[in-house]
């Protein structure tokens, strides 16, 4: 039986932890085995792994503390392939293989513009990644992208792409479609008549939550209308300190983080995506697939491809607060029909994309040695 290892960070409430819990769920088949390995067992996601999924945590605070035990794991499991989530995981996991002798195909997957996160960031870190993806990434086995455009870039800042899939995000799983229709004690959310546009996401720079809430005042000045932001990071006391300043503060509000933000997705009237860039957009067809209408700044790089260009919601060229705020009035008034919004969502369910993630692990283990051309240039714990 193949045995495939998804390796991530911790079971935090970030996309690619999402994804790697979706694709852990959906992956296994007949012939295939899924092992979910976590640096460390932590997270508001830890108390959603379904018990078939098997979790495997190395107890280590950090990645790159994590290098020695996943090494003995690697050594001593011999997994068919590994696919690890997040840049300092696929270096690490690279470094790993060749520390384990190399018992395991390792798949580099790529969430986020690599040029972008590393400009925009103030971390010497993350400045860091490119540099050493030239040196790393030779080595991995192959490296998937969550976007044409994610892939695109990363022939920008690598030397060459031999060796890249696209496999978009596996977002829309049963686990979604049920929790969805959770009961939720908020009175915003109940209903009332008065439209709830709503955001979700890290409050961080990447996001552009000031131009939501300039864009948000904007609107106020010609129609009746409530902001919710669910999310938590560094600039909460900023964007709070900016709703106050636009005399917003009954009108808008900054909800914490919810391990289920589906239930508030299908509440309102529009959920929008702000952000500077983005690898995918996991928000979008989370929100498509309650069947709720959604507006998108033409971000680098997920939100074109999701929406098919605008086919699917409004994308914000240039994007300026008047232009956003046009834009959320516009699909206030005229919504996708939900069900054609839910149908588009199911493009990218967990079953489907792991049909795409089975095709590539059978191509590698197919293939005697580095089975596709590459870029060139612990114990068992159960969340309880």
């Amino acid at each position: 039986m193949t045995h495939v290892v998804l390796y991530v960070p911790s079971l935090s409430a970030g996309g690619a932890e999402r994804v790697a819990l979706n694709l852990a769920e959906a992956l296994p088949s007949a012939d295939l085995r899924a092992t979910l390995l976590v640096n460390q067992l932590t997270g508001p996601l830890a108390a959603s792994v379904p018990p078939s999924v098997r979790v495997v945590s190395l107890d280590a605070t950090r990645t790159l503390a994590a290098l020695p035990g996943l090494a003995r794991f690697l050594r001593r499991e011999r997994p068919d392939v590994t696919i690890a989530f997040l840049s300092f995981n696929n270096l690490i996991a690279i470094l790993a293989n060749f520390l384990a002798l190399r018992p395991t195909r390792v798949v580099a997957s790529q969430h986020i513009a690599l040029s972008q996160e590393a400009s925009r960031s103030s971390s010497l870190k993350d400045r860091l990644v490119p540099a050493l993806y030239r040196l790393a990434l030779p080595s991995a086995d192959h490296v998937v992208t969550v976007s044409q455009g994610v892939a695109d870039d990363l022939a920008s800042v690598l030397p060459r792409r031999a060796g890249v899939s696209v496999i978009h995000n596996p977002i829309v799983s049963p686990r979604l479609q049920q929790e969805a229709m959770a009961p939720l004690d908020h009175p915003w959310f109940a209903g009332d008549g008065v439209p709830l546009i709503l955001a979700v996401g890290r409050m961080v720079p990447q996001k552009n939550f000031p131009l939501l809430i300039d864009a948000f005042a904007h609107l106020r000045r010609t129609r009746r209308a409530r902001l919710a932001i669910l999310g938590e990071g560094p600039l909460r006391q900023d964007l709070g300190a900016r709703i106050a300043a636009l005399g917003l503060k009954d009108d808008a509000t900054l909800l914490m983080p919810d391990p289920n933000p589906w239930r508030y997705m299908a509440r309102a009237a529009a959920v929008v995506l702000s952000s500077d860039f983005e690898g995918f957009g996991n928000v979008l067809v989370e929100a498509m697939a309650t069947g709720v209408p959604v507006v998108s700044t033409d971000c680098p790089y997920g939100p074109a491809e999701i929406l098919e260009g605008g086919r699917w919601g409004p994308l914000i060229k240039s994007p300026t607060p008047e232009r956003l705020a046009e834009a959320i009035c516009h699909v206030l008034d005229h919504p996708v029909p939900a069900e054609k919004l839910r149908a588009r969502a199911m493009d990218f369910s967990s079953a489907k994309v792991a049909q795409s993630y089975r095709a590539l692990i059978r191509r590698l283990c197919d293939s005697p040695g580095p089975a596709l051309p590459a870029l060139e240039g612990a114990g068992a714990n159960r969340p309880g």
